[in-house]
């Protein structure tokens, strides 16, 4: 049905974050010209309930003409008895009409359908063997955690992972998970960790999905590596979230995703901290091989076999007493030379103790 409808009284799709929803203004800008030509289509699809009139689609013309014409101008709208389900899934499929390849639409869809099903809009498809499987996650949160974990926490149970999402919006390709899910979840577990989700949702905007990606793994790197090296975990924060803008603009630069990808690692470094190596742990490996030393003297009985040796050594042979005289204070002479190392200042990486000079 066809409805005349005052331009005040309509409103966008509830499921859409105007806020942080881009607005193509070169399409805006054609818009504008083609109602000046042709005036509007009406052919956008709405549906009405208590508060006003809700676009299913077609935001863009929902702006231009808020631009273009009168408040009390009057437009005709389909109007139909929609779902919520089916309104959030024709906002995600406009989204990747609009914006097919940027990662920061990825994520606000998301995001979308993750607060709906929080707050009892819509169901997700009941994830299969939630005590077995991985990547399971507690609505509205991103954060990955086991289903024990989960049921632990004082929050309403509303457990979801990747497939659940992606069979819900039909991003799936065969029984396969699309990647984009994968990469937007991934993203906005990022984000709420560090608690940077408007930095992070300004790095990831124009990127592809994959180039976002590893924009990600290289800021939770940097800030990572960070706070090994001793930094305070905001000044961590902030030295990732700045390796992350760089990144971001090589890429945008760029304008060659594949390449953008390979550039994020080298781009990083220059972010991280200058390692020393770290001190091996010796510690415990030096007192068990004292102990394994000890262990030989005795377990070979090396003292009582000298001293019988030493009662009887009239009845060897001049060849047999020189051979064991050379093989006991060759041992003497290494483990003495083992000893002295232990004193130098610097040794050679590949010196074996116990091993004589050569």
């Amino acid at each position: 049905m066809q409805k005349l409808i005052s331009l005040s009284r309509i409103k966008p799709n509830p499921f859409r974050d105007m806020d942080n929803y881009p607005i193509n203004e070169q399409k805006v800008q054609a818009l504008a010209e083609s109602f000046a030509k042709t005036g509007y289509w009406g052919n956008l699809v709405a549906r009405e309930n208590g508060k006003g009139v809700e676009l299913a689609y077609g935001h863009h013309r929902w702006i231009t003409m808020q631009r273009e014409m009168k408040k009390t101008a009057k437009v005709p709208l389909i109007i139909k008895d929609i779902s919520d389900e089916d309104m959030l899934r024709i906002m995600a499929d406009e989204n990747i009409q609009e914006w097919a390849t940027s990662s920061s639409i990825e994520q606000e869809t998301v995001k979308a359908v993750v607060n709906a099903y929080a707050d009892g809009w819509i169901e997700l498809p009941e994830v299969k063997n939630p005590e077995c499987g991985g990547g399971l996650r507690n609505a509205p949160g991103f954060q990955q955690a086991t289903f024990k974990e989960i049921k632990s926490w004082d929050q309403p149970l509303k457990p979801y992972n990747a497939e659940s999402i992606a069979r819900f919006l039909g991003w799936m390709s065969g029984d396969q998970v699309s990647p984009r899910v994968r990469n937007a979840l991934g993203i906005l577990e990022a984000a709420e960790e560090m608690g940077a989700e408007e930095d992070i949702a300004e790095i990831t905007e124009g990127l592809g999905s994959d180039v976002a990606k590893e924009v990600v793994n290289q800021i939770k790197a940097v800030r990572e590596e960070q706070e090994d090296a001793g930094s305070k975990p905001a000044a961590a924060k902030q030295k990732a979230i700045q390796a992350g803008k760089a990144m971001a603009g090589q890429a945008k630069r760029k304008g060659k995703e594949k390449r953008g990808v390979r550039d994020m690692k080298d781009i990083a470094k220059g972010y991280k901290p200058d390692r020393k190596p770290k001190a091996p742990e010796i510690s415990e490996y030096a007192e068990r091989f004292s102990k394994q030393l000890d262990r030989i003297l005795v377990e070979c009985d090396l003292e009582k076999k000298v001293h019988q040796l030493v009662l009887y050594r009239e009845y060897m042979k001049p060849e047999q007493k020189r051979m064991l005289q050379k093989a006991l204070r060759g041992l003497a002479s290494r483990c003495e030379k083992a000893a002295a190392k232990l004193d130098a200042k610097t040794v050679g990486s590949k010196v074996r103790l116990l091993e004589g000079d050569k």
